[in-house]
C-alpha cells in the first residue's frame, strides 16, 4: 500500500481532517460492543481481515500457523480462495473480499458488507488483524469495535490503531510486512511455515511444467516475443507443456495461435479448487509475478517467475527454495508502477529487455532444480 495508488494517496492528508468522525459515530456502537462482551462466553481471540487478493492470503499463511499455534478459536475472512489455500490450517473462514479489493461496489455486494460487518460486530474478537494499511479496511474494522485492532497506517488512519509494527518507510518485501505483524503480535514468524503439510509428488518420465504468462494486471502479460523466445528455447527439451488458461488471461487472448504452433496442451479454465488441483501436482512453474508464483511455495513446486512491474526483491514468493527470479538488471524510472499504464518510450522495456542468452541460462537452473527436488521429495 506505500506505492500501490499514488494519485488516492494524495489525498490522505484532506481526508484525514474529518477522520474524528468516525470516533464519534463509534462510540455509541462502542457501548453496545461492551455489553456484547460482557455476555458473549467463546470471543474469537484474533481475526486476520484479509479480504484482498490470491497472492495475499498465501503470504498470510505463516501469521496463520502462528495463530494456529497459539489459539483454537481464530478466523479469517478472506475470499473463497482462502478455504482452500489454508485447508490445513485451523481457522475459521469467513469468505468475504473488499469492495476496494474486487472494485465490485453493487448494491448486492454493499450489502454483504455490513451483513459481514454485523458477524465481526457480534464476535467481538479479542484482536483483528488488518494485514494491508488500507484505511478503508481499517475504518470498516474500527467501526466494529475490536479490543485491539493491529496493523499498518501506510494510508492513514494511524489513531484507529492500537499497535502498529516498526516500519522505517522504505518498500520492503510483502512477506517482510506479514513478518513485522506477526512479531509485534508477540508471536513467532517462521517463513518456511508457508509450506503444506503435505507436498505432492507424482513419478512422472517426462516433467509436466505448468505455463501462465499473465497475470491480474495487463503490464504483467509476458510479450509476444519474449514467451516466443521461451517456448523455442523449452521446445528443445523433453518437457510436457502445459498453459493454464483463466477468464481474464490477456496473453492467451492475444495469443492462441502461438501455443497452438508449439503444441502446448491448453488446459480450460477451471475453477480455484480445480486450478490448485493441477498446479499442485506440476514438477515446475513458469509464470509471471501473480499468485501462481506464491502459491508454489505452498507445495514446494520450482518456479521461475518474470518480474516486470515490481522487483522480484519486493513481491517475490517467500519460504520455496525452489524459486527462480528473472528481471531486468536495468534502473527504470517507472519501475515499480501500478501494472496498468506504461510510462516507458518502448512498451514494457522491463520485460522485452531480458535477453536470449538469459532465458537459456535461467532455464538450465530451472531443469536442475526440478531435479533436486524430485531427488529431495521422493515419491
Amino acid at each position: 500500500m506505500k506505492i500501490f495508488n499514488q494519485n488516492k494517496l494524495q489525498y490522505i492528508p484532506y481526508i484525514e481532517k474529518f477522520l474524528f468522525l468516525f470516533k464519534i459515530l463509534r462510540y455509541p456502537i462502542w457501548l453496545l460492543a461492551i455489553l456484547i462482551r460482557l455476555f458473549s462466553k467463546n470471543r474469537p481471540d484474533y481475526l486476520i481481515a484479509d479480504g484482498f487478493l490470491i497472492g495475499d492470503c498465501v503470504l498470510l499463511r505463516p501469521l496463520c500457523k502462528a495463530i494456529e499455534a497459539k489459539s483454537s478459536n481464530s478466523y479469517y475472512m478472506g475470499g473463497t480462495h482462502s478455504k482452500f489455500l489454508l485447508e490445513d490450517i485451523q481457522l475459521k473462514i469467513i469468505e468475504n473480499q473488499f469492495p476496494w479489493a474486487t472494485y465490485n461496489y453493487s448494491y448486492k455486494n454493499l450489502c454483504k458488507q455490513l451483513k459481514v460487518w454485523f458477524k465481526i460486530f457480534l464476535l467481538q474478537p479479542h484482536t483483528i488483524i488488518e494485514t494491508r494499511g488500507d484505511l478503508r479496511s481499517i475504518l470498516f474494522l474500527y467501526m466494529a469495535c475490536p479490543k485491539k485492532l493491529v496493523g499498518y497506517s501506510f494510508t492513514g488512519g494511524k489513531t484507529f490503531l492500537d499497535v502498529e509494527p516498526e516500519d522505517d518507510g522504505k518498500i520492503d518485501s510483502l512477506g517482510k510486512h506479514v513478518e513485522r505483524l506477526t512479531i509485534a503480535l508477540g508471536l513467532e514468524y517462521v517463513s518456511e511455515s508457508i509450506r503444506h503439510k503435505q507436498i505432492f509428488i507424482k513419478p512422472k518420465r517426462i516433467p509436466e511444467i505448468g505455463l501462465s504468462f499473465s497475470g491480474s494486471q495487463v503490464l504483467k502479460t509476458m510479450p509476444f516475443q519474449v514467451a516466443k523466445k521461451l517456448l523455442e528455447i523449452l521446445s528443445d527439451i523433453p518437457l510436457k507443456l502445459s498453459y493454464l488458461s483463466f477468464k481474464k488471461d490477456f496473453f492467451f487472448k492475444a495469443n492462441q495461435e502461438l501455443l497452438k504452433g508449439f503444441n502446448i496442451n491448453i488446459v480450460p479454465e477451471k475453477n480455484f479448487q480445480g486450478y490448485l488441483d493441477i498446479l499442485k501436482t506440476l514438477d515446475g512453474y513458469i509464470g509471471m509475478d501473480s499468485s501462481g508464483g506464491h502459491i508454489c511455495s505452498i507445495y514446494q513446486v520450482p518456479c521461475m517467475i518474470f518480474f516486470g512491474t515490481f522487483s522480484a526483491e519486493y513481491a517475490q514468493p517467500i519460504g520455496n527454495p525452489y524459486f527462480i527470479p528473472i528481471e531486468t538488471n536495468k534502473d527504470y524510472f517507472c519501475r515499480p508502477c501500478n501494472g496498468s499504464n506504461c510510462h516507458n518510450i518502448k512498451y514494457q522495456s522491463c520485460l522485452n529487455d531480458i535477453s536470449q542468452i538469459v532465458l537459456e541460462e535461467k532455464i538450465q537452473d530451472f531443469i536442475k532444480m526440478i531435479n533436486d527436488r524430485k531427488s529431495y521429495y521422493k515419491p
